[in-house]
């Protein structure tokens, strides 16, 4: 059986986020998908993970 996680093992995993240098606020790892040209003429996903803070939100979100 799978060892159960208690609240505790959330944080502790959750202070492990990087700091951004420019703002100060944690990063957060997101997963974005994106639409990409295949060479069929079709359109393809694809799944890229970035970390997002408040300097970047835009960039990424659009």
């Amino acid at each position: 059986m799978a060892k159960q996680q208690t609240f505790a093992d959330k944080l502790k995993k959750q202070s492990k986020n990087v700091q951004c240098p420019e703002c100060g606020e944690a990063r957060q790892p997101t997963l974005v998908l994106r639409p990409v040209d295949s060479p069929k003429g079709s359109v393809r996903i694809r799944e890229v993970r970035v970390t997002v803070c408040k300097c970047n939100r835009k960039e990424v979100y659009g």
